[in-house]
């Protein structure tokens, strides 16, 4: 399946076997919150392939394509006025997140932070994101 035609963004909520969850944030922004990592599809990708490469840029940890699951597809309001995509995966991985490949920061700035699941709801500040984990829980996903 090659990419979608409709402007698209991905965003993946990871848990490892340790149950800890991995957050990014973006030092080089304005307002750097914590959030799951996630980006933009590119024109030739799947959003499965640009989640699992936005997560290896941002955090340096692999992620196998048949561990993923679409958890909500939304579409929302794009900057340029339009609508686009925003495609919401989940992933549990065996191993821990160190053993994945995890990296202090990923290779375009972001700062990387393995956080307990009980701690999760007082430090992840991105507000879509906070929404995608009421829908976490809601799925029991993290049961």
């Amino acid at each position: 399946m090659k990419g979608i035609a409709m402007e698209a963004a991905v965003t993946i909520a990871l848990l490892d076997a340790a149950g800890d969850v991995l957050l990014v944030r973006d030092l080089g922004h304005t307002d750097p919150q914590w959030k799951f990592p996630g980006g933009h599809v590119k024109p030739e990708e799947t959003p499965a392939v640009a989640v699992i490469r936005e997560t290896k840029e941002e955090s340096g940890v692999s992620v196998s394509e048949n561990l993923l699951q679409v958890l909500d597809t939304e579409l929302r309001p794009s900057r340029e006025g339009g609508t686009h995509k925003h495609i919401f995966f989940g992933a549990t991985l065996p191993g821990t997140f160190k053993e994945r490949g995890l990296k202090d920061y990923g290779a375009s700035g972001e700062e990387t932070r393995i956080v307990s699941l009980h701690k999760l709801d007082s430090l992840l500040e991105f507000e879509p994101h906070r929404a995608l984990l009421k829908k976490l829980h809601n799925q029991a996903f993290y049961a």
